[in-house]
C-alpha cells in the first residue's frame, strides 16, 4: 500500500496533525511520541470512523443502554469511567447523563485533561493513577 495514513484530511492525520491542533493531548512530549510511533508502525493508526464503525458503536451503546438497569439487579463488576474534562472528541455531558442515575458506576472527572488522559502531563496522569488505586484496586485484593 503505498499511503501508508488512514483516509481524512491531512490535518486530522495523526501522522501530520499539528500539536496545536490536536484534541488528544495537552503534552506535546507524549503527543510527538505517538506520532513517532505511528511513523514507525503505520499499521497502528485509526482512521476516521467509517459507516460501519458508527453502526457497531450505536449498536453497543443501544445494547449499554438496555443493560444499565441491569447491573444494579446482577452480581456485575462496576464501572469506572475517566471523563476528560476538556475532551473534544466525545460529548462528556452525554456520558455524564448516561452514568448519573446508575449506582454501579463511578464517573471520574479528570482536571486538565484532553481525550486521552494517559497521554497527558505526569500531574494529570497522577490523578488517574490514583482513581484507580482509590477505586479498581480494591476490587482485586492481593
Amino acid at each position: 500500500c503505498k499511503n501508508r495514513e488512514p483516509p481524512m484530511h491531512r490535518s486530522q492525520s495523526p501522522f501530520t496533525m499539528a500539536f496545536a491542533r490536536n484534541p488528544l493531548t495537552r503534552d506535546q512530549r507524549r503527543f510527538e511520541r505517538m506520532k513517532a510511533i505511528l511513523n514507525a508502525q503505520a499499521r497502528l493508526a485509526v482512521g476516521m470512523p467509517t459507516l460501519g464503525w458508527l453502526n457497531e458503536a450505536l449498536k453497543a451503546m443501544n445494547g449499554l443502554s438496555k443493560n444499565l438497569s441491569a447491573l444494579k439487579h446482577n452480581n456485575q463488576p462496576p464501572i469506572t469511567i475517566f471523563l476528560p474534562r476538556e475532551d473534544r472528541v466525545t460529548a462528556t455531558s452525554l456520558t455524564r447523563h448516561v452514568c448519573a442515575p446508575h449506582a454501579s458506576m463511578t464517573l471520574i472527572e479528570i482536571d486538565d485533561s484532553e481525550h486521552e488522559v494517559l497521554m497527558e502531563s505526569d500531574p494529570v496522569r497522577a490523578q488517574v493513577w490514583a482513581a484507580i488505586e482509590d477505586t479498581i484496586l480494591p476490587l482485586f485484593p492481593a
